[in-house]
């Protein structure tokens, strides 16, 4: 009695596409967006976000956008062309998307980028106190009357 096998699903066929197979989950390397190490914080009445981006190119490496509250940061680091042994730097492309907190005013945004870290300043729109609410009271349902 002999095997049959599908076409293309040979001897050196690949095993990472068996349904169920423990290696249906490796695939083969695929670009790789890194994450952004950030911190964020309010001062002087302005919502500071401050990315940590060393050896990028801010000219023609970086690119920051907001939309919808939104605050989208892209930036790349292109290796050196001198080749390395051994290299504990990342590059690539590394990208953040942070949802910024109420009451923003994404007209007034300003970012500077200084000694590695990018800095995103985004102003609050006007101020708005709490105020108390009277609450009006229907009929007493407990009263007859």
């Amino acid at each position: 009695m002999s095997a049959q096998t599908l076409p293309g699903q040979g001897p050196g066929s690949d095993l990472s596409d068996w349904a169920g197979s423990p290696l249906s989950t490796l695939h083969g390397p695929t670009a790789v967006t890194q994450p952004i190490r950030t911190e964020e914080f309010p001062r002087d009445g302005r919502y500071m976000v401050r990315f940590e981006l060393p050896g990028i190119d801010p000219e023609h490496g970086l690119d920051v956008s907001i939309e919808a509250q939104v605050l989208t940061v892209h930036a790349e680091r292109a290796a050196s062309a001198a080749g390395r042994y051994h290299t504990e730097f990342r590059y690539g492309t590394f990208c953040s998307h942070m949802t910024l907190p109420a009451g923003i005013d994404d007209s007034d945004v300003r970012a500077t980028y200084e000694n590695g870290i990018l800095e995103v300043s985004v102003g609050f729109a006007g101020t708005h106190p709490a105020r108390k609410i009277n609450v009006a009271i229907a009929g007493d349902a407990g009263s007859e009357g």
